[in-house]
């Protein structure tokens, strides 16, 4: 037996000489150690000491500060090594279009990822993927000067980014996960039968009433999403049977439906219609927004800025005081029972209802 103790342990042997061999180099090992503690310098005792007194009321040892540390500057290293978030931006967009090239995604919702995604990289692209963390996540998203629900969906959005980040490697956590916005819960906001008027007419006098009125009436009064109308064609616009046809390419849950014409939107559409192609033309975004500016709405002003889906939600309020039935408004506008039950609550008296489809 070689008793090592106390700073080794017991060892037994078959044989002497192999258990003599064991403990010379035990020897040889403890005198090595005892050299190379007498010439370990003074300042790095003293310092040893001094952290390890630090570390006592933590109930933790020196070996234990200098592993954790070696794990945090490894952490840190590879994090400052990452991706810039601008390489991780143009990936993701490169993605997303080749979803688009495969049909799996629609042109509308490419244009919307890929202009999003470039406004993270304005804001971010300097930084490396890795590093942004919550904090910096809710920075950005409290700069945007739009209402809680809109930063809803943008942080939505780069929550997709983020995951896509996350599929890829370069992070281990969505930062996006931590991040939360309070959206206040209320009516949905929808137009006054004077606000769709002003609205309407503001179309009629620009100079793009050609394509502003039939987007204007298309979305009033059939309840298309803005992106739904942009990509509507004359063509699946039925005036002999009286309906308009989305096409699953061009719907947010990729699911064609008919939208019954009433009769209000026939009026307005009927002046305009052609035999095919796109009713809003080509560049329409700027041409919509200098009519909703003439109509009063106020790009940067956050209480007079024009909402994207408010004609729609005027559709749905305004149909719905008129015919009671959710089921089949969620048919017409392509949504769940759950969904129009849910934001669809606010009354509308039937007389403002009647003036609503009175305006012709």
């Amino acid at each position: 037996m070689i008793d090592a103790r106390p700073h080794g342990k017991r060892e037994y042997f078959e044989k002497l000489g192999e258990a003599k061999t064991r403990a010379d180099c035990l020897a040889a090992e403890r005198e090595n150690r005892g050299i190379e503690s007498l010439s370990f310098p003074t300042e790095h005792r003293i310092m040893a000491a001094e952290c390890i007194e630090r570390l006592k009321p933590l109930e933790k040892t020196l070996r234990d500060a200098v592993d954790h540390y070696v794990r945090w500057f490894t952490a840190e290293k590879k994090r400052q090594e990452s991706l810039m978030m601008s390489e991780c931006v143009e990936q993701y967009i490169a993605a997303r279009r080749a979803d688009l090239d495969r049909g799996e995604l629609s042109k509308l919702s490419f244009q919307e990822i890929r202009d999003r995604a470039k406004k993270l990289s304005e804001a971010m692209g300097g930084l490396h993927v890795a590093t942004v963390t919550p904090d910096t996540v809710k920075t950005y998203l409290d700069s945007i000067p739009f209402s809680a629900r809109t930063r809803i969906n943008i942080r939505l959005r780069m929550s997709k980014f983020f995951n896509f980040c996350k599929g890829k490697g370069w992070i281990a956590q969505n930062p996006c996960e931590a991040v939360k916005i309070k959206a206040k819960k209320g009516d949905t906001k929808v137009l006054t039968v004077d606000e769709a008027k002003r609205l309407l007419m503001a179309a009629r006098e620009s100079e793009f009433a050609s394509v502003a009125v039939p987007y204007a009436a298309i979305c009033l009064f059939a309840g298309l999403r803005p992106g739904e109308a942009e990509q509507l064609d004359w063509k699946y616009v039925h005036f002999d049977t009286k309906t308009v046809e989305v096409l699953g390419h061009t719907s947010k849950t990729r699911d064609s439906r008919f939208v019954k014409m009433e009769p209000t939107l026939i009026e307005w559409l009927k002046p305009f219609a052609k035999a095919s192609g796109l009713i809003v033309g080509v560049n329409f975004r700027k041409k919509w927004n200098s009519v909703t500016k003439a109509a009063g709405y106020d790009p940067k002003d956050k209480e007079t800025c024009w909402v994207q889906d408010i004609m729609r939600h005027s559709y749905a309020s305004y149909w719905l005081a008129v015919h009671q039935n959710r089921a089949q408004l969620a048919e017409l506008m392509g949504n769940s029972v759950g969904v129009i039950r849910a934001h669809y609550r606010r009354p509308i008296l039937p007389v403002e209802a009647e003036k609503y489809w009175a305006l012709k």
